[in-house]
């Protein structure tokens, strides 16, 4: 080909570089707005003050332990004591006095709420220092209490209702898994 014949091609060339570069300066410069834009919207995040309301749940004197925020988000129970024992208490988060659950002479620790936030289940060890306590269930709003199992320590309650805990069995520590009336167990391990 002549030199005549190819400077069509190479002022085609030019018009394409010159394309293509002003197309990635316009890339990098609204690249450059994005980042610029992101990071005012960061800054303005981290520096913007957070409100925390920090509010006293409990008025007793003493020890409040083992707390657990009912599965609807209205109650929390804890263990507070009351006449040289550890008792279970349930309170409205939105506000008012404390509900005694337990009244006997033993302690009660560990509570945890059934699925339905309908009752707490909790643990009661045995007054003889050998031997394994209990896990107890009551109506969340007071009542008689009703023992489930024995166990060695307080129990977890699943997303199904299911109770996990440690029992002992012919001289074996077990972890079980148990239905919620702890009718039907299941070993995991021993």
């Amino acid at each position: 080909p002549t030199h005549e014949a190819l400077q069509p091609v190479a002022r085609n060339w030019k018009w394409r570089w010159a394309a293509a570069v002003l197309l990635l300066v316009a890339a990098a410069v609204a690249g450059g707005f994005a980042t610029v834009r992101m990071m005012r919207r960061m800054e303005a995040t981290r520096h913007s003050p957070t409100t925390v309301t920090v509010r006293r749940l409990t008025e007793f004197l003493g020890l409040e332990g083992c707390p657990a925020l009912s599965p609807d988000g209205r109650s929390f129970a804890f263990t507070g004591g009351s006449g040289g024992t550890r008792q279970v208490w349930v309170r409205l988060l939105a506000g008012g006095k404390a509900l005694q659950l337990t009244h006997d002479h033993t302690d009660h620790l560990y509570p945890r709420w059934t699925r339905d936030s309908s009752s707490l289940i909790y643990f009661s060890p045995s007054p003889a220092p050998d031997e394994p306590g209990s896990l107890w269930q009551i109506p969340a709003l007071g009542g008689t209490p009703r023992r489930l199992a024995s166990s060695l320590s307080g129990a977890d309650a699943g997303p199904g209702g299911e109770l996990t805990f440690f029992r002992v069995n012919g001289g074996r520590v077990e972890l079980v898994v148990a239905s919620a009336d702890a009718s039907q167990l299941n070993v995991l391990t021993q």
